[in-house]
């Protein structure tokens, strides 16, 4: 389950100019990305633990 900048962006499907301010948001904050990045590995590992 993705966590709002937490493991990743929640944005609207119909709102694609959130959808680009979270990208850019993202791409901007280097530190943010991979904090994310790493929340989520942690919670695939410890989820899907043997299947990936």
């Amino acid at each position: 389950m993705v966590r709002d900048s937490i493991k990743g962006r929640v944005v609207s499907s119909r709102d694609p100019e959130a959808l680009a301010d979270a990208i850019a948001d993202i791409l901007e904050d280097r530190q943010k990305r991979e904090r994310m990045a790493q929340a989520a590995r942690e919670t695939s590992a410890r989820l899907y633990v043997g299947t990936l």
